[in-house]
């Protein structure tokens, strides 16, 4: 459930498909959502419609919504409806991500880390 390469939408909380990007660290994983482009047009992860079933238009990975989710939070908000599972991104879409992450200058450390 909480692999790299997971996808969920919270329910009730927008329309942004979340990742997870990376493995458990300190009991926590990566996680990234997507937004549409033209939040940030210049953003180093870009993704087209189509390069998973639920991007449906050009989109982005949204650099400073990044966040560190405990692990074993995510069967609760499963049993609460709070979340839902999604296809998984492919492993090369994830190090699309990964690798944009560890270019972008604004990132902080704090999340880099858990990608090294």
């Amino acid at each position: 459930m909480t692999h790299t390469g997971a996808t969920f939408d919270l329910c009730g909380i927008g329309n942004h498909l979340r990742i997870i990007i990376s493995k458990p660290k300190a009991g926590c994983v990566l996680v990234c959502n997507l937004t549409d482009t033209i939040h940030d047009p210049d953003c180093l992860c870009q993704f087209e419609a189509g390069e998973h079933e639920r991007i449906t238009k050009p989109s982005v990975i949204e650099m400073r919504k990044l966040a560190a989710l405990p692990v074993d939070q995510f069967q609760s908000a499963l049993d609460n409806n709070s979340i839902v599972f999604r296809e998984d991104f492919s492993a090369e879409l994830v190090q699309k991500i990964v690798s944009a992450i560890l270019e972008t200058k604004s990132v902080p450390e704090k999340f880099k880390s858990f990608l090294r």
